[in-house]
């Protein structure tokens, strides 16, 4: 079954990519957090829905990608 999540941030655990992410399992109700396998995360149908970021370990917050960056 499918569900819609927010990543929140990424990590490394015993050497394997995961997630952290937000899942609103009923509406109305707070969002769980939970850590989950990269693989297990597909992209939406709708491309619009998604947003690309750098994740710096430093800062432990998320930036505008170098794409961003260039003009045409």
């Amino acid at each position: 079954m499918a569900v819609d999540v927010e990543i929140v941030q990424p990590t490394v655990l015993n050497g394997q990519l995961m997630y952290q992410v937000k899942a609103w399992q009923k509406p109305g109700q707070n969002p769980v957090k939970r850590w989950i396998e990269a693989s297990l995360i597909e992209e939406s149908a709708n491309t619009d829905d998604w947003q690309y970021a750098w994740w710096n370990r430093e800062t432990e917050e998320y930036e505008d990608s170098l794409e961003d960056d260039y003009t045409d």
